[in-house]
């Protein structure tokens, strides 16, 4: 399944290739650099404080690491071409860690359950699709594809409303996702009245009064 909302590669963001200039001899009278043992004990400060910050929600690993989005949509684009052309195990094992690194956005997960489904591993992918739609309800890729899945264990009452939520992101059916929600939510609900028909009266739900 192709990767919706493709962002720029990483590769498209500027970067100087010009060498750093050499650091200017210290003047005359000027303190002298920081010793080796503290310039390392104010890394671990520094590291330290940004630990307590993630372990408080404050900050992501992605941001700790000063990883932009642009860069993280980027090394997931990279990720999918290698899934694409047969490295799947390690494609998913990038996602993964871009998961861990940015915990709230939808498409990182949308795109890692795409990948376990298309390894036949179900149960990975609709819990990385739920996962999606925890932080992003309106990600139709992990809507539809969650539908799908849900349809396939023959489970059509929850996969009739993933359904309805999708065509309430796309009503006109402007995207392909959209017209695959449409479609599929039109043969899902004559499929649910079928077997309403079918069903004995006593097990039917009694009429609200």
């Amino acid at each position: 399944m192709p990767f919706a909302n493709r962002p720029p590669l990483a590769s498209q963001i500027t970067k100087t290739t010009a060498p750093a200039p050499a650091p200017a001899a210290p003047a005359a009278g000027t303190a002298t650099a920081l010793t080796p043992g503290a310039s390392s004990a104010k890394k671990e400060a520094a590291l330290f404080k940004k630990l307590q910050q993630i372990a408080r929600h404050e900050i992501t690993w992605a941001e700790a690491m000063d990883l932009t989005r642009s860069e993280a949509f980027g090394i997931a684009q990279n990720a999918y071409r290698l899934f694409e052309f047969g490295q799947t195990a390690r494609g998913r094992k990038i996602v993964e860690g871009l998961v861990v690194l940015n915990p709230g956005v939808g498409a990182f997960h949308a795109l890692l359950g795409a990948m376990a489904g298309r390894m036949g591993d179900e149960a990975a992918a609709e819990a990385s699709y739920s996962a999606a739609l925890a932080v992003e309800p309106d990600n139709l890729a992990a809507r539809v594809n969650r539908a799908e899945m849900r349809l396939k264990a023959g489970n059509l009452g929850d996969a009739l409303d993933d359904l309805l939520a999708a065509t309430k992101i796309d009503p006109k059916g402007k995207t392909p996702l959209g017209k695959r929600a449409l479609s599929l939510a039109r043969v899902t609900a004559q499929a649910l009245r079928e077997l309403l028909k079918k069903a004995p009266s006593s097990s039917r739900p009694a009429p609200r009064r």
